[in-house]
């Protein structure tokens, strides 16, 4: 976020928080950029971040791990059937590490608390 005192722009920093405390105490706000690999770790940023990422792997997994079976319990298809669907989301969720590189770039260009949000 952009601290601003009246109309002009102090300090640019990753994180609201970080903005509240600057202006809060009016000293300068370290970049998370440039904090050590502990802070970074430790910051509420990353705790945030983490915690979605758990909670939605998690949940991912039980759809993943039990498609076959879901296929096969509604009878809704034949047997070929079921294995070629189940061959194609394999394929696409194997796809998904393309993704990885479009949020890798967004996070270091745009920043990890807007892509989080």
């Amino acid at each position: 976020s952009y601290l601003r005192d009246k109309q002009r722009m102090v300090e640019r920093t990753e994180s609201f928080i970080a903005s509240a405390k600057s202006l809060a105490g009016g000293g300068p706000v370290m970049s998370l950029k440039d904090m050590p690999l502990w802070d970074q770790l430790t910051s509420a940023s990353y705790l945030r971040a983490f915690l979605v990422f758990l909670v939605t792997t998690f949940v991912t997994n039980f759809y993943v791990g039990t498609l076959s079976t879901e296929l096969k319990d509604r009878q809704d298809f034949s047997a070929a059937t079921r294995h070629e669907l189940s061959t194609w989301f394999t394929i696409m969720m194997s796809m998904g590490i393309l993704g990885s590189f479009l949020v890798g770039w967004l996070i270091d260009r745009v920043g990890l608390e807007i892509c989080t949000a």
